[in-house]
């Protein structure tokens, strides 16, 4: 082995000490003492346990979790390798580069939502990062105060007690305790910085009245502010209450430069949804010590969380906006290369400009 040679070296030629060159070569200082102590044909490898599986075993796990990715350790331990344990199978398919995660989730795309997504992304395919900075991005979310799923703690597996204080969730926290209630929010950010703001949504349900008369009212100043340039563009998905007749009206009156050409379904160009996304990891982490009690203690939360957010995290944000539209595009391109395998006499997409 090669450490081998620069452990001789290293302690026969420039006299290192035995800890130092484990520090330098990043090994254990037993492993340096063995292998100076015994040299040549004296020095062993221990052999270790024998391994359960086999060389004909390991490329059917491999192979099968390949073909199936969403078949689980316990599902391949029981059809490929009855004799040995569960952590046995996790740890081949580890050493295979194959590791469990939680999967992407994704809406369903119909065909006439992917060629909508693909006209917005061409159409903005040449924007710069100073034209999205007009942009004044928008969306709702609902807020609830039980958590998203089990939590885990890691904790040493020795010397260690499960009910120390340290690694308990008391069943007293109203997180994940009863009753539970939730908190529709409003939030808009963007237009050269102008606008960032959250609204809370006082009713069960958002219409066109609510929408018109607290939403778009309270960001008129500063959407209609340089309305004779158009220069801010407002982007609003197409629920029906945004796209209203009332709604409508109310957004030509005001002069509003609305961004009509929004696809159906478009979450992953609307940057709002990673601002949602970065609100729920740090209310969590807030809620597991001090827990949420009432609608308005959420409140006060969430508005705590979006005002510690820094100025580069919605610059960072905007500036990702180019790159989500290529991948957009791209996928499109992808998309109709396998399209075209079953539909004659159709014009691939062009190769997109990096």
């Amino acid at each position: 082995m090669e450490f081998r040679h620069a452990i001789y070296r290293l302690y026969d030629e420039e006299h290192v000490s035995e800890r130092k060159i484990a520090q330098m070569l990043g090994l254990s200082p037993s492993t340096v003492h063995y292998w100076i102590t015994r040299r040549g044909e004296s020095a062993t490898t221990k052999s270790g346990r024998p391994r359960v599986t086999d060389a004909h075993t390991d490329p059917n796990l491999y192979e099968a979790s390949r073909k199936d990715p969403f078949l689980s350790a316990v599902d391949l331990q029981k059809e490929w390798t009855p004799a040995c344990g569960v952590d046995t199978v996790r740890n081949r398919l580890k050493q295979k580069g194959l590791k469990c995660r939680t999967p992407a989730r994704k809406p369903f795309l119909t065909q006439f939502h992917r060629q909508m997504r693909y006209v917005y992304a061409h159409s903005k395919l040449h924007w710069s990062v100073s034209e999205w900075h007009r942009v004044v991005f928008s969306d709702e979310k609902i807020f609830r105060s039980s958590s998203r799923g089990t939590l885990r703690v890691y904790r040493p597996v020795q010397d260690s007690d499960r009910f120390d204080e340290q690694y308990l969730v008391h069943s007293s926290n109203p997180i994940y305790g009863r009753p539970r209630f939730t908190l529709c929010v409003w939030m808009a950010f963007g237009g050269k910085g102008k606008i960032r703001t959250l609204h809370w949504i006082e009713r069960p349900t958002l219409n066109t009245d609510y929408y018109i008369n607290h939403i778009l009212s309270s960001i008129e100043t500063e959407l209609c502010e340089e309305n004779e340039e158009k220069e801010l563009i407002f982007m609003q998905d197409i629920s029906p209450v945004h796209t209203s007749r009332q709604t409508t009206l109310w957004l030509q009156e005001h002069n509003v430069n609305v961004m009509h050409d929004w696809p159906p379904k478009g979450p992953d160009m609307n940057p709002v949804e990673n601002i949602w996304a970065e609100l729920v990891r740090r209310l969590e982490i807030h809620w597991r010590q001090t827990g949420v009690r009432n609608r308005d203690q959420l409140w006060e939360d969430v508005l705590q969380v979006f005002h510690e957010l820094p100025e580069e995290y919605f610059e960072n944000l905007i500036r990702s906006m180019p790159r989500r539209v290529r991948n957009c595009l791209q996928q499109a391109w992808m998309m109709g290369k396998v399209l075209k395998r079953y539909q004659c006499g159709t014009r691939t997409t062009p190769r997109l400009a990096r």
